[in-house]
């Protein structure tokens, strides 16, 4: 498909501010429609601009109608207002916008670093004929002809692709919407119940201890079985949909309760303990990433021990349930267990746990080696880091004269000092440090990047994560506490 030749790249200095812009009055001139503009939205002017200078100008293109040799913008007319300031701060008067001058002329130095010099611009004939696609942009829905914004759940799914973990009601309702514990006719009238209702159910901490969940660092955890889970959620889903359910039902706590007690038979069997999860990370199908169930912390008999460790959570601090804990699968084929929950904050640290959660040892053995043993360095850094451990002269951990196995024994020395490691972490560092030439020491793990002769084992990679698994939760842990 051609491109039109109505497409245009328009110089900034030849686009006119619209005097009969419908956000304001009609004015006289575009002096005046930029003085309407600053009047009507001037901080969220400011807020586009740099926008614009750090992201860069929307590709969308300006509509726009020939004026002699200029053009006046009928859409684009908050972007033209913004370049404008940019370009020439001057054009903001300061004794009546003392503020936003400087805030402007600030933004000015970094813009003409790389200014924009013309803008990609779709030509109309006439006013009438631009007017026509105008009213699609900013007059609503019109059955769907023109704009659908985006609702909350939209705008949080959004996010939560890119990294920002969503709020509690929409975790849930993706697990009960992806979960295949979760039968369709549920999941269809999950779409149908109010989701503030729903909301205002699952933000009650006493509700969430019923339903064996916890809010956690902004994730939704729990030590349950995922069966169970869903059936819980369930039976809400269910309640909540019926012609009669009015938000009175649960509109305070004791509301909430008594809601509860009536669907006691409906909630999960919170004996059916399992490795704690995330319920952004539900299941979808019985696929060849997914775990085989854990009997790691089974004794003789068949009777369940107590779980080993808390996750993602400092020992000096309190979290909403204080019985979740963290026990590692037996058999896997990830190096990191896939559902174990740390939050981690520094992204790349981040993206380095997700991938080490992902990675088949035994087909990319070398792989998960090598990035084990980044991920341990990264997390040793970030501590030292978020703790102001560093020592004079060092500008960064990463940079720091220091070798990992000084900088495990600092760590670990200030979690003894500051009484925040247990034995199995103690343990682990041990391994890391004093037995370093073992096949779960530094020296072997800085070997495995560094040495042309050392191949690693699979099971020794899993069997070092295993190792200092309570060692990275507490870590960051504490730099979450931070």
């Amino acid at each position: 498909m051609a491109i039109s030749k109505n497409y245009k790249q328009i110089s900034i200095t030849r686009l006119i501010l619209n005097p009969e812009n419908d956000r304001f009055e009609p004015v006289e001139n575009e002096k005046l429609a930029l003085e309407m503009m600053l009047q009507k939205m001037g901080s969220k002017i400011y807020f586009l601009a740099a926008d614009i200078v750090n992201r860069g100008l929307s590709p969308k293109p300006f509509y726009v109608i020939p004026h002699y040799n200029k053009y006046v913008v009928k859409d684009g007319n908050r972007r033209t207002t913004a370049i404008k300031f940019l370009s020439r701060p001057k054009l903001i008067d300061g004794k009546k916008y003392p503020t936003l001058r400087l805030k402007f002329e600030k933004l000015h130095n970094r813009y003409i670093q790389n200014p924009i010099k013309s803008i990609l611009c779709y030509v109309y004939s006439d006013a009438l004929s631009a007017d026509n696609w105008v009213e699609l942009e900013h007059t609503g829905e019109q059955k769907g002809v023109g704009t659908v914004e985006w609702e909350s759940e939209e705008i949080h799914r959004f996010n939560k692709k890119h990294g920002k973990n969503p709020p509690i009601q929409i975790q849930a309702m993706d697990f009960i919407r992806n979960s295949v514990f979760i039968s369709d006719e549920i999941k269809k009238m999950s779409e149908q119940i109010k989701l503030t209702n729903f909301e205002r159910f699952i933000n009650d901490t006493n509700i969430r201890r019923l339903l064996g969940i916890s809010w956690i660092n902004s994730q939704l955890i729990s030590g349950i079985e995922e069966s169970e889970i869903a059936k819980g959620f369930s039976r809400i889903v269910y309640e909540m949909d019926k012609p009669n359910f009015t938000v009175k039902s649960i509109y305070t706590a004791k509301d909430r309760a008594d809601f509860i007690q009536k669907i006691s038979d409906g909630l999960p069997d919170l004996s059916k303990t399992t490795t704690p999860w995330s319920l952004n990370n539900w299941s979808t199908e019985n696929d060849d990433d997914t775990d085989i169930e854990d009997f790691s912390n089974e004794t003789e008999g068949g009777q369940k021990s107590a779980p080993i460790h808390p996750i993602n959570k400092p020992s000096n601090s309190s979290q909403e349930d204080k019985s979740t804990k963290s026990t590692i699968p037996v058999t896997r084929k990830s190096v990191i267990p896939s559902n174990l929950a740390i939050r981690i904050a520094n992204p790349k640290a981040n993206k380095i746990y997700n991938e080490l959660k992902k990675i088949d040892v035994k087909s990319f053995v070398n792989c998960a080696a090598v990035t084990l043993r980044v991920f341990l360095e990264l997390s040793v850094d970030s501590f030292l880091e978020a703790k102001g451990l560093l020592k004079e002269g060092e500008i960064s951990a990463s940079l720091a004269p220091r070798s990992l196995y000084q900088k495990v024994n600092d760590v670990s020395q200030y979690l003894h000092k500051n009484k925040l490691a247990d034995e199995s972490i103690t343990m682990a560092v041990k391994l890391l440090t004093k037995e370093k030439n073992s096949v779960w020491g530094v020296d072997t793990m800085h070997a495995y990047v560094h040495s042309n002769k050392l191949s690693p084992i699979p099971g020794d990679i899993q069997t070092t994560w295993d190792n200092i698994q309570d060692f990275m939760l507490t870590l960051w842990a504490q730099i979450e506490a931070e």
